[in-house]
């Protein structure tokens, strides 16, 4: 190992044996992704319907982010910035199926540096996924055009095979497989799951099953949306709103809940083989999400441009060696990710990343310096019209543009976590708009330009 790495492993050692057990050597590394998942869908986060105790367990063990954002609610854009540490404007993944820019390094590639066995399981959905890539040694990805939660062909270190099941399984064994391989390097698995993304469809064990019945539309559901961009209105997830009506929203609530539920039976399973193998003491669990989705909340349904709670703010949960067990309030974003697990492995960084490492806030420490985090959005694919979109997120506040309208959105998340009064309207907080906008600026210099 590079004596800068050895360097950087030391010190990462001695900050977290403040609080728990330190790690024997540079931990293993476990990054969880779901596709789509609201953080309002787990027990931990408050539903009491959820039915997600692997998950419950993990947030209980760990370092649970309360206030944890993506830079962008889409899955592919959001995906590229955990792997290259930078925004969509950066990497150059600004929709679904767009290209990202390949001379950047990847979060793996710096641990395979470093030493690491490295391994992709589940959805790439960065491009091509026949083969490894991107500074994966282990690959296994389903093929980017399926939809279905049953039955798949994976690509298999470049060889594909049909695989019949429930593609979360498959999955779950994938990373079971790499898990059992005996190598005397620590690993880093990244493990991407399709749950519980559309089209959704029952898990295979009816126990998991939901009853609608037991389940109400939010609050915001009743927004007028009077005081929200136009484009909301005109949207697709508006008139998809409209059409499902409260009886369908209720079915399609039950129904999403029911395979986060089955998510849950999966990551237990990994997190089981941890325990067996006697890997969880020295392994770093990383839980989050790509983005969450919409069931109905400002009558609106799944994605779209909007950076509502619900679409941005996703669950995190950090457990390892180190890692005090603590519910966490600090604005942090996936961003973050990359320079905290990268230095978590002592491998060298990029220059240019836009992240913070969290490894003394994980230790029990102060949280990073920084005013808010930042938002944006190009369009869903490439041949959709571009709605681009600008924002940011502090400890209290949210402030939205829409770049080709000029229209704002300003909340007070303390006083109004469900966002339902746009301080935009009759001039109600004039001089905390400026400042909103001011804040904004630094940001829409770099972004704008690549947006537009």
């Amino acid at each position: 190992m590079p004596l800068r790495a050895v360097l950087a492993s030391c010190f990462l050692a001695g900050l977290l044996a403040g609080c728990g057990k330190a790690p024997r050597a540079r931990p293993n590394l476990l990054l969880i992704v779901a596709d789509d998942l609201a953080a309002r869908a787990v027990g931990y986060e408050g539903n009491a319907l959820a039915r997600t105790p692997n998950l419950d367990r993990l947030a209980r063990e760990g370092a649970h982010f309360r206030r944890a954002y993506v830079p962008t609610p889409q899955c592919a854009p959001s995906r590229a910035a955990l792997l290259l540490g930078v925004y969509p404007h950066q990497s150059g993944a600004l929709a679904n199926r767009s290209a990202w820019d390949t001379s950047r390094t990847t979060l793996a590639e710096v641990l395979r540096d470093a030493g690491y066995r490295t391994g992709f399981v589940g959805k790439w959905h960065l491009g091509q996924d026949e083969k490894p890539q991107a500074g994966f040694d282990s690959w296994c990805a389903i093929d980017r055009r399926q939809l279905s939660y049953f039955d798949a062909q994976l690509s298999l270190d470049g060889r594909n095979e049909q695989r019949t099941g429930y593609v979360p399984t498959l999955f779950t064994d994938e990373a079971l497989r790499f898990l059992a391989q005996e190598d005397a390097r620590p690993f880093f698995l990244w493990l991407a799951y399709t749950s519980p993304h559309e089209p959704l469809a029952p898990p295979p064990d009816p126990a998991l099953a939901q009853d609608p019945a037991r389940f109400t539309l939010p609050a915001s559901s009743a927004d007028d949306l009077s005081e929200k961009p136009a484009l909301q209105g005109a949207s697709e997830g508006h008139q998809l709103f409209r059409q499902q009506g409260v009886e369908g929203l209720l079915r399609v609530r039950a129904l999403y809940q029911s395979v986060v539920d089955a998510l849950d039976v999966e990551i237990g399973r990994v997190l089981a083989e941890l325990d067996a193998r006697g890997l969880a003491e020295n392994t770093v669990v990383v839980f989050l999400s790509d983005n969450g989705t919409l069931h109905g909340e400002h009558q609106l349904v799944t994605k779209g441009p909007a950076f509502y709670e619900e679409l941005v703010r996703t669950p995190l949960v950090v457990r390892g060696p180190g890692v005090c067990a603590r519910e966490l309030d600090t604005v942090v974003s996936s961003l973050d990710l990359f320079p905290t697990l990268a230095r978590l492995g002592g491998a060298a960084l990029p220059t240019d990343l836009a992240g913070h490492d969290l490894g003394a806030l994980l230790a029990g420490g102060a949280p990073p310096a920084r005013e808010a985090v930042y938002l944006e959005y190009e369009r869903k694919q490439p041949d959709d019209p571009p709605t681009p979109m600008l924002g940011w997120v502090d400890a209290r506040e949210k402030y939205v543009r829409y770049l080709g309208t000029g229209e704002e959105e300003l909340y007070d998340l303390a006083a109004d976590p469900e966002e339902r009064t746009n301080l935009v309207f009759g001039a109600r907080a004039p001089e905390r708009l400026a400042a909103a906008r001011a804040r904004l600026e630094p940001f829409r210099v770099q972004a704008e330009p690549v947006l537009r």
